[in-house]
């Protein structure tokens, strides 16, 4: 029997470079992982559109007509057009909001997830002129959510990039980051649109803010180590905190934010120029030394925690130099993890981040990106 309906996956990703330093023009570095976000479409003839976030046991029905009264509310909005800007998609917001909810009576940390979605389905009407039918799309997710892994930026590249093959929208990849980057504002306000590029394109790649990301031409292939602290952050504080520091202090922040961006330039041209799958070359080395470095850094901003700096001890122990990945302040810490390393101090590794209660996740740098599937990813098949 033939099977209509439509797969496809994205990648998440983990910010290796430059992290705070890129808000003030330096370069940050970062990577796809090969955890994804996985999108099954069915058509249906029921006349409504679902939206099911397995993972979150949510599912969210709506009537086509919906969304065209919805189109014709945002129509009516003042200075609105075609969702071409970031004013006119915070103008939509509270619009959207109106059929962007799990829950009618109250509102709900998702309902964000479903705003985004409804974007999409908005902006495809208003601008590409499309004719809604009616089918149901269900998510699975790889990716934690909410520890600075890219899972929402896998989401918003995954969905439109399906709605754009289900719709015969003739499209490039850089429409999909253009919608998934707006789709991604209705989650996280205004993004550097880093996440919603590398789950697009996958690979490794290079970022300044205000600029398109440079995708690297490497065949680079490693394992990496994530571990989350479980020390939950506040994004936008610890970007205020490093602010107050650069206004009070200036002179010695820009010059720490000027070592960062040396570091995370000298790292694309490694992982520019080289192949390196072979831990004990001397490229994966000097990596490693950048991880340090980098990190020493952060520490200098006040980025670090008593639980990452516990983490990156623990990885030390084993060979591994750790290194904050996001925000700081408690979140991730990776490593890049030797192929050559014994299962047996493997197993102690993962035994010792067991006792302290951290999770982690063993991950491949340099993913594939956005990308249709043939065959039915095995993350679908019933149980």
């Amino acid at each position: 029997m033939m099977d209509d309906n439509i797969y496809v996956s994205a990648p998440g990703k983990i910010i290796l470079f430059g992290e705070h330093a890129v808000v003030y023009g330096k370069t940050a570095v970062a990577g796809a992982i090969n955890l994804r976000a996985y999108v099954k479409l069915s058509p249906t003839n029921d006349g409504k559109i679902s939206l099911e976030l397995d993972d979150l046991k949510i599912l969210k029905t709506w009537e086509i007509e919906d969304f065209y009264t919805l189109v014709s509310e945002l129509k009516k909005l003042p200075n609105f057009s075609n969702f071409a800007t970031d004013e006119e998609i915070e103008l939509s917001r509270e619009t959207i909001s109106k059929i962007g909810r799990i829950n009618e009576k109250e509102s709900h940390k998702y309902d964000v997830a479903l705003q985004a979605f409804c974007y999409f389905i908005s902006r495809l009407i208003i601008e590409k002129n499309i004719t809604l039918k009616s089918f149901k799309m269900s998510m699975k997710f790889e990716i934690p959510t909410s520890v600075g892994l890219g899972s929402s930026g896998a989401y918003c590249s995954s969905i439109i990039y399906t709605l754009f093959i289900f719709f015969n929208v003739p499209f490039e990849l850089q429409d999909v980051v253009n919608y998934g980057t707006f789709g991604e504002y209705f989650v996280h306000g205004k993004s550097s649109g880093i996440d919603v590029a590398l789950s697009t394109y996958g690979k490794i790649g290079s970022f300044q803010y205000g600029r398109k990301i440079d995708i690297l031409n490497s065949n680079i292939n490693f394992d990496i180590i994530v571990v989350n602290s479980k020390i939950e952050r506040d994004t936008k504080k610890l970007v205020g905190m490093v602010k107050e520091k650069l206004e009070e202090n200036r002179n010695v922040i820009e010059n720490i934010f000027e070592k960062i961006d040396k570091v995370s330039n000298n790292a694309v041209e490694i992982l520019k120029n080289s192949i390196c799958t072979d831990i004990d070359s001397n490229n994966l080395v000097t990596l490693n030394a950048y991880c340090f470095e980098n990190n020493y850094y952060l520490l200098e901003l006040g980025l670090g925690h008593e639980e990452t700096t516990k983490i990156c001890n623990i990885l030390s122990k084993y060979g591994i130099t750790g290194k904050i990945t996001g925000a700081g302040g408690g979140g991730c810490v990776y490593g890049i993890e030797t192929k050559k390393m014994q299962e047996q101090m493997k197993d102690k590794l993962y035994k010792e981040l067991d006792k302290f209660g951290y999770d982690y996740w063993n991950c491949k740098l340099g993913a594939s990106g956005v990308q249709k599937h043939d065959i039915p990813p095995t993350i679908f098949n019933e149980s």
